[in-house]
Formats: structure tokens, sequence, C-alpha cells
């Protein structure tokens, strides 16, 4: 019987106290730099919790962001009337990982993550005013 408790409390232990982000992973070994690293692309905009991916989509029509575990930070976006624009930077951890700054010449957004696994990635952010957008990346 206490085999068997103690077992229970060293399976149960890591799956509840190593969940990092909202929705996950509850746990991983794959370190969070590593699980960042690649190329992602939008699959879902939310904004105050309604589906706003159509309406992004008729203001991007196609992304390509792109992070490195040395902190490089990379995007191309298409706009329907403007053409295609590219921006290169760096990003950081903030928070103890629970966020992540990224730097684009003078300008800095801060996302905080909801999700990060090696194919999905979620972030959110509160816009100047006030509205909470949320973007669901998939790898690309």
């Amino acid at each position: 019987f206490v085999f068997l408790a103690v077992l229970t409390a060293i399976v149960a232990l890591p799956t509840t106290s190593c969940k990092k982000y909202p929705e996950g992973p509850s746990l991983t070994v794959i370190p969070k730099a590593i699980r960042l690293d690649g190329n992602w692309k939008v699959n879902q905009v939310l904004r105050n919790g309604n589906d706003w991916t159509d309406a992004y989509r008729l203001i991007v029509t196609d992304e390509y962001v792109s992070f490195t575990r040395d902190g490089s930070y990379s995007a191309d976006f298409t706009f329907p009337v403007l053409g295609t624009s590219s921006e290169q930077g760096y990003w950081v951890w903030r928070d103890n990982k629970e966020s992540i700054r990224i730097i684009v010449g003078s300008d800095v957004d801060v996302f905080e993550i909801i999700r990060l696994t090696q194919d999905e990635f979620t972030v959110e952010v509160t816009e100047a005013n006030g509205d909470v957008v949320r973007y669901y990346y998939v790898t690309a």
C-alpha cells in the first residue's frame, strides 16, 4: 500500500506542478527554446474571445514567422493591397519564460505565452484599446 501511494504521488507530482503555460503542455522534457525554434504560421485569431480569423485574413493574407534558439526573429507578411513586408529582429524571454518580448528596431511587443509545444504556439496580447487578441500558431 505504501509503495503504491508513493508511486502515485511521484507520478502525479510532475504532471500537476510542471505546467508552465495555461494551455500546456503539462509535462515535457524538451526545453522551451527548442520548442519555440522554427517556422510558424497563424492558424486562428481570437479577439476578446470571438473568432476573428476571417477578419485577420482580410488584413494579412499570409505570414511566415521564424524564431531561432539563439534569439533571432524574422517575419514575412503578405497584405492584399500593400504586398509583402519583412521584418527582422530578436526575441528574449520575459517574466520567467511566461512571456516573450520581440524587438524589431525601436518597436517592442510583449506576448504572454498560452501554449508552447513543438507544433503549437499560442500567444496573447492586450492592445492599447484594451482588446485581448490571441494568436494560435502552427508549424509552417
